[in-house]
């Protein structure tokens, strides 16, 4: 559960589907009658459109969107199914039913909402700090690489590290409260 987790909380960001196997044995052909009507090219799957941690309440929630992907695109389809995980009790419900889970995984699932909270905490600071600088829409993010000359210079020279930037929820912190 704990990487089924993790995995959902990082796709759900990025938007993608997965897909689900509804086949018959020995046709291979969806099950359903609403499959059958769907274009050959089209393979039911699901989509987790939001995903809300209320720091308050102590819940996760995430809402599945229904549908199809066609052509590597999602296609939603009418209705949503919403989860929610009470990690403090490790209880899990979806449609009026509850299923428990490990203590291991409650405190696992905690530490990684602890992560995403000072994150969101330190990204706050930051912003109100007026740190950063809007983007810059149309100009290249980097420079492009300088052309090399054909006698480059293999002389030794002291190399020193560049003044580390304050990132909001750098790994180190990640791994800090993964460790607590």
């Amino acid at each position: 559960m704990k990487t089924a987790l993790a995995l959902m909380l990082a796709f759900s960001t990025m938007g993608t589907a997965f897909h689900l196997a509804a086949a018959d044995d020995q046709t291979g052909r969806p099950q359903s009658n609403e499959a059958d009507r769907l274009q050959s090219t089209d393979t039911p799957a699901k989509r987790i459109s939001s995903v809300t941690w209320n720091a308050d309440t102590g819940k996760l929630a995430w809402v599945v969107q229904s549908g199809i992907e066609r052509n590597g695109d999602f296609i939603p389809q009418p209705g949503e199914e919403r989860y929610e995980i009470t990690p403090e009790q490790a209880i899990m419900a979806f449609q009026g039913q509850q299923r428990g889970f490990t203590g291991q995984e409650a405190a696992w699932l905690q530490s990684l909402l602890r992560v995403l909270t000072v994150y969101c905490a330190e990204s706050t600071v930051w912003w109100d700090q007026a740190k950063g600088a809007p983007p810059d829409h149309g100009k290249p993010a980097a420079e492009p690489p300088a052309e090399q000359s054909p006698n480059p210079d293999t002389a030794p020279h002291k190399v020193t590290n560049p003044p580390q930037r304050k990132v909001p929820g750098s790994v180190q912190l990640v791994a800090v409260n993964l460790i607590r």
